[in-house]
């Protein structure tokens, strides 16, 4: 997984250990494995990669919810699975 997805999804992990208004910078890298600084040069700021992690959520959401119309997928059974179903209700 290439480095700006790597802390999208840490960012994600960050906002739900921690809360939205608890997550630094450094947690997301620690979360990834990575330094600050590499945060930093991934993303002007931290509300660049707050955005870039509500626009992959909504991507996400997106497809499965397209999956779970086409009856490929149960949409509420995945999001149980994933632990977010409590999110969306």
């Amino acid at each position: 997984q290439k480095i700006p997805g790597q802390l999208t999804i840490a960012a994600i992990e960050a906002i739900s250990e921690y809360g939205l208004s608890n997550v630094t910078l450094a947690k997301v890298a620690g979360l990834a494995g990575l330094t600050a600084a590499m945060v930093n040069f991934h993303f002007k700021s931290k509300d660049a990669l707050l955005l870039d992690s509500l626009v992959h959520l909504t991507d996400e959401f997106h497809e499965l919810l397209k999956k779970s119309l086409n009856g490929d997928f149960v949409l509420q059974k995945h999001l149980q699975a994933e632990g977010v179903s409590h999110i969306f209700i």
